[in-house]
């Protein structure tokens, strides 16, 4: 667990670091490659602290679905934008069209379990559905 909040709390000064350096100028001008690093840390960021609430709530024996959807979610975005950082070649279109697959699945999975009303892994297999 306190690795989690290093890690965290590490990305966080990465991209505080990184926002003052583009700021200033440090790196040289502000390119689209900067600003899409910044991003991406700030997405790695959010992604270690979804997996320490995950973790932390594993402890307890609750698994929120809808949290770890998010967080692959965040992830494939993230990928996106690493990718699209990158000097575009045929390689890269195959894997945009994959990511782009399994996004949809992830937001396929997200609807389902949002028009379900499913909280917890333990909710898929509960014989009667909840009714708010």
């Amino acid at each position: 667990m306190i690795s989690f909040i290093f890690i965290g709390i590490l990305n966080l000064v990465l991209v505080y670091l990184s926002i003052i350096g583009l700021i200033t100028g440090q790196h040289g001008p502000v390119s689209d490659a900067g600003i899409l690093g910044i991003i991406s840390t700030a997405l790695l960021t959010v992604i270690v602290v979804e997996l320490y609430i995950t973790v932390k709530e594993l402890k307890n024996g609750n698994i929120d679905i809808k949290l770890i959807l998010i967080i692959g979610l965040t992830a494939i975005v993230r990928h996106f934008i690493l990718l699209i950082s990158q000097d575009f070649n045929e390689d890269n279109v195959i894997s945009l069209i994959g990511l782009a697959i399994v996004m949809l699945f992830f937001i396929l999975g997200l609807w389902i379990v949002k028009s379900k009303k499913i909280d917890s892994i333990s909710d898929i297999w509960s014989p009667s559905p909840k009714i708010d």
